[in-house]
């Protein structure tokens, strides 16, 4: 799913601090961007910061942190994994 394909009620923003909070249901991915001829560029990463909660908690990285949990997996996907 990418945020244009969430449906009503799944995605806020905080107006405070500008934080897009994306609800995704157990076995569900999101997309967050689309990056062409991406080679692990930090001058080209969009986020901040990445906070993802669970039932298992939570984990929170920021700046380059951020970045740098994205793992490349296949020819062109970064993803995130939560469990």
């Amino acid at each position: 799913m990418s945020l244009a394909q969430t449906g009503k009620g799944r995605v806020s923003l905080r107006q405070g601090d500008g934080t897009l909070v994306v609800n995704v249901s157990p076995g569900e991915v999101l997309l967050l961007d689309q990056i062409t001829n991406y080679r692990d560029d930090a001058d080209r990463f969009g986020l901040a910061s990445i906070k993802i909660s669970g039932p298992s908690g939570s984990v929170q990285f920021e700046g380059e942190q951020a970045r740098t949990q994205f793992k490349k997996e296949g020819r062109s996907k970064y993803i995130v994994r939560y469990w």
